[in-house]
């Protein structure tokens, strides 16, 4: 299914591989749609009960700097792309 991107949409990808986020906006695209799909999907109460647990936490626990949360959330962005690809019927 062909897309037309914005050209403000079009800049944001660009802007998100030329800081080394993704090698290709095909891959900055895929994440996003996974991250969509991810997120998308209603959760059991006792996952919802978990996220909540370790959104606590996560609020308890000591600060990290700018770049140890973006590579942090890059390897479980790429990580969750990975699952998803693996997932994908053949």
């Amino acid at each position: 299914m062909p897309i037309q991107l914005s050209p403000e949409q079009e800049q944001r990808l660009e802007a998100i591989v030329a800081r080394g986020a993704y090698a290709t906006t095909q891959e900055a695209l895929d994440a996003g749609v996974a991250a969509i799909e991810f997120a998308s999907e209603p959760l059991p109460e006792d996952e919802r009960e978990e996220i909540e647990a370790l959104l606590l936490e996560g609020l308890e626990s000591p600060t990290e700097s700018e770049e140890e949360f973006w590579t942090a959330l890059k390897a479980e962005t790429d990580q969750m792309l990975k699952d998803h690809r693996a997932a994908q019927p053949k």
